[in-house]
């Protein structure tokens, strides 16, 4: 239950924060947009809208942040801790608990998406509505892609791994059937030492030279 509850809050927030995001730019958008609008306008608003579906959405959102915000969720379910469960939007971001390379990956897009919001304020309309609406496409795509891959991930059939830190390795950790994640084995693990001593009495002892044995 208390798994569940963070799950529900951290998945919540970050819909609701994706949700508020994509309806105040498709204003702004609609205002710009509602402007003459000259071939050059529409040109850098295909190219734009084209870019940022790909490159955002399809790249950023569905290859990447979508699907490892649903499995570090379907990992939250079953490793719930206080400090998790209260930071549980930012868990699922991928804000803490998380390998060093994909943590900075992470902060290094948030920061790339708040500098384009910012920077767009400062365009004369109707530029600022067009690049606020190819915003809204990478958004909304993402949105999209979040919820898919959520189903999946509470369902067992998501591949993608939560990327969380295992003894200095990073865990792959799988999805059950029931939604539930277990850590693969790691194949670098040490021998076992009884298996070892078990080699060693099987191993018949070296005979003794006959010089040694009849001085």
């Amino acid at each position: 239950m208390f798994g569940m509850l963070a799950v529900i809050w951290g998945l919540a927030a970050i819909g609701v924060l994706l949700g508020q995001a994509i309806y105040r730019l498709a204003v702004i958008s609609l205002v710009g947009l509602s402007m003459p609008l000259h071939w050059y306008h529409w040109t850098g608003l295909a190219g734009w809208a084209l870019f940022m579906a790909y490159g955002e959405g399809y790249h950023g959102f569905q290859k990447n942040f979508s699907p490892r915000v649903a499995a570090r969720a379907a990992y939250l379910l079953r490793h719930a801790t206080v400090v998790r469960a209260l930071l549980a939007p930012l868990f699922c971001m991928g804000y803490f608990h998380i390998e060093r390379r994909r943590q900075i990956v992470v902060i290094s897009i948030t920061l790339t998406v708040i500098g384009l919001i910012i920077g767009a304020h400062h365009l004369p309309q109707p530029w600022r509505g067009i690049v606020d609406l190819g915003v809204v496409i990478g958004l909304a795509w993402g949105l999209v892609a979040l919820g898919f891959f959520t189903v999946q991930a509470f369902t067992g059939r998501l591949s993608h791994a939560p990327e969380v830190p295992l003894d200095g390795l990073t865990a792959t950790v799988r999805p059950s059937s029931h939604g539930a994640t277990r850590p693969a084995r790691d194949s670098r693990r040490p021998v076992d030492a009884r298996s070892s001593q078990l080699r060693e009495r099987r191993e018949p002892a070296p005979e003794e030279p006959d010089s040694e044995k009849n001085p």
